[in-house]
Parts: C-alpha cells; sequence; structure tokens
C-alpha cells in the first residue's frame, strides 16, 4: 500500500478495528473532552465507490508544556476481509515550541514525538471509552 502523503511515506502506519466514522466520531469527542488537544480536518481525497481518505491535523500540549503538531491520514483497508478497518497514517511530526520533528522518522527529534503520539494520544483513539 502506498502512503497517502503525496511527497512521501509514512512515518509510521497503524491499523483501528473500526470504520473511519468511528475514529472520526471518537476523535470529535476526544478533543471535545480533552482540552490539551484540537482537530481541523484539512482535506478529503477519494470516492464514494473507492472510500475517501481524511486528513487531519491534531495539536497537543503535552505535560512539558510543547505545543505537538500531529499530522495524520485516516483511510479504509482493501482488503474484502477487513472492510471495517482503518489506517491510520503519521504523516507528520513537529514540536514546535522546540522546532524538531518533520516528515522523516529520521529527523531530528523525531522518536520522541513518535514515542509521546503512541504513549500519549493512539491510545485514546483506539480503545472504546
Amino acid at each position: 500500500m502506498a502512503g497517502v502523503s503525496g511527497t512521501s511515506a509514512p512515518i509510521k502506519t497503524y491499523d483501528y478495528t473500526e470504520n473511519v466514522d468511528t475514529l472520526t466520531k471518537r476523535l470529535h469527542k476526544l478533543t471535545h473532552d480533552n482540552k490539551s488537544l484540537s482537530f481541523t480536518p484539512t482535506d478529503t481525497t477519494g470516492t464514494k465507490e473507492k472510500g475517501y481518505n481524511y486528513y487531519f491535523t491534531l495539536h497537543w500540549i503535552s505535560p512539558e508544556k510543547d505545543t505537538i503538531e500531529y499530522n495524520l491520514a485516516l483511510s479504509r483497508t482493501d482488503y474484502w476481509f477487513a472492510k471495517n478497518k482503518t489506517i491510520i497514517e503519521l504523516v507528520e511530526a513537529i514540536n514546535l515550541t522546540h522546532f524538531s520533528g518533520g516528515y522523516s522518522e529520521k529527523a531530528n527529534g523525531m522518536q520522541p514525538l513518535i514515542n509521546n503520539f503512541e504513549i500519549n494520544i493512539l491510545p485514546t483513539l483506539t480503545h472504546k471509552r
């Protein structure tokens, strides 16, 4: 599967066990309930027949008061046995406070941003509340 970023492959890819609509509803609820997170849809591509890809920016104020920006892409799987699954692609991660991160896993300061996403953000999206 090709990455949905127009310029490069995603930094990391995650599987989500429900459909895109359920995940976007969970994102809206999560950002409504958690004032350290904000969610901004940025683009939608695709067709009704082939499904849509949704792009958005998630801003997070970390416990250390750093402003972190995650650009994510959501798309459904194209596998007949997994029609209700969603692919979450981490396209970009930037620490706006310390000017680190970017579009590549090898970018300066990227590993702590990935760790923060996987520990603090991703579990809140993938676990039912």
